[in-house]
């Protein structure tokens, strides 16, 4: 079969043009798929994002800050204890640990619970040792009231040595319960 140099050249040109088609539907179609992909991976990270955004919202109406409950006074005392033993305050420096009464602050959904704490013949950075685990914490208790006074007859033993008396203080979260009646008179 003799082509003439026409007919070979319409048929090259038809060949290219037809695997440039082909190679076209290719790169159409492994683009699509990518978009396809991609999409379906969108969907899920929008969902995602939804559920956390739920969860964001849901733990906006509770505090960052505060406990959810009101510590034991031997879950406090023990952890004050362990302190001033990891500060090597020695037992008997630690004279007394004592929790007094939650209080409501104003109308907000929050107490304030103040333990007052007395150490005597401890050095600051004895102190500083003790307070340190607690400023830590976020929602722990925080140092509200430090006093040092000098220990009576101050002598070299005991000039770097302290008394204080502090108050350490953390928040709960308390939601106050509705007392009033859910029958009211209509008029």
């Amino acid at each position: 079969m003799n082509l003439t140099p026409e007919k070979r050249r319409n048929l090259l040109m038809g060949a290219a043009l037809g695997l440039a088609i082909v190679l076209s539907v290719l790169w159409l179609y492994g683009d699509l798929s990518d978009r396809r992909a991609a999409a379906m991976q969108a969907t899920s990270d929008t969902a995602v994002c939804q559920r956390l955004a739920d969860q964001i919202r849901a733990l906006q109406t509770k505090p960052s800050l505060a406990q959810s409950h009101e510590l034991e006074h031997q879950e406090l005392t023990r952890r004050i204890e362990s302190a001033a033993q990891q500060a090597g305050v020695p037992a008997t420096s630690l004279v007394s640990i004592v929790p007094e009464s939650a209080q409501r602050i104003n109308r907000t959904p929050y107490k304030r619970k103040p333990t007052q704490v007395q150490m005597t013949n401890v050095t600051l950075q004895q102190l500083v040792g003790v307070l340190g685990p607690f400023a830590a914490e976020q929602a722990g208790p925080k140092l509200t009231r430090l006093m040092l006074a000098a220990p009576r007859g101050t002598d070299e033993l005991t000039g770097n040595r302290w008394s204080a008396d502090m108050t350490l203080t953390y928040l709960i979260y308390a939601p106050a319960s509705s007392s009033k009646s859910s029958a009211s008179p209509t008029r």
